[in-house]
């Protein structure tokens, strides 16, 4: 008996968490026992203030520390009501619907109000996207959203894939500490040293009164290959007959 009842209690505990929001969910629905409500533009989220608090901080930090005790209605800014919707259905089933064509802004939103787990989600979700037209794309975007996971993915990607990479419109658009950044590494993925030449001077050319002056120093990054076939002036002759 004694041996039963630890195995029922052991199975009890490794139920997810969210398992035990099913009845709060029926109740959201049903706008019952309802505590709070979250307002995005002219969308209103009757929640239950409880559960938020344990899906992330942000609430937890936005509950507790209203200095009226009574409010009931909050107004949160800076993100969709779709988006929102999305967020209060994870923080009471424990799952998200992550599609191509929500998630950027998904993943953007998890991170404004800090729900590490979709975004994760979302990270990995975009890392099985990853090709050739978007992953800088995806990089550039991890730095201002943390997904440590997806940036480091994007920035492997790129380094194994560069020669399809550079083909892109997207490579024009890193700038010289990013396309430094990618340069320096000895592991960078190229069949022949000419074409991370070509593909500097394609970067350079796309704005050369801008980017002209970065030319030597980034050169000075592809520390791997030896500068035998093409001299730095060469090189800059090559360039501007390129952008003349």
């Amino acid at each position: 008996i004694f041996e039963q009842l630890v195995n029922s209690r052991s199975m009890r505990e490794e139920q997810p968490p969210y398992k035990s929001s099913s009845v709060y969910n029926e109740l959201r629905f049903e706008e019952k026992l309802c505590d709070a409500i979250i307002k995005v533009e002219d969308v209103e989220f009757p929640v239950h203030k409880i559960i938020l608090c344990n899906c992330t901080p942000y609430f937890r930090a936005l509950f507790t520390s209203c200095s009226d005790p009574d409010k009931q209605v909050f107004n949160i800014p800076g993100l969709s009501p779709e988006m929102m919707a999305l967020i209060i259905d994870f923080a009471y089933t424990g799952s998200v619907s992550v599609t191509e064509e929500n998630a950027v802004e998904l993943l953007m939103a998890a991170d404004q109000f800090n729900v590490m787990d979709i975004v994760k989600i979302c990270g990995d979700f975009l890392g099985e996207q990853l090709c050739p037209e978007n992953c800088v794309g995806i990089w550039k975007f991890t730095k201002v959203h943390l997904s440590p996971e997806l940036r480091a993915k994007a920035y492997h990607y790129i380094i194994s894939n560069f020669e399809q990479v550079v083909l892109q419109e997207e490579f024009l658009q890193l700038t010289v500490e990013e396309l430094g950044d990618i340069l320096k590494r000895d592991d960078l993925n190229v069949q022949c040293e000419n074409t991370v030449y070509e593909a500097l001077l394609k970067w350079i050319s796309h704005v050369p009164a801008e980017r002209e002056q970065h030319l030597t120093a980034l050169l000075s990054k592809v520390y791997k290959l030896p500068l035998l076939h093409l001299s730095y002036s060469l090189l800059l002759s090559l360039g501007r007959s390129d952008w003349d």
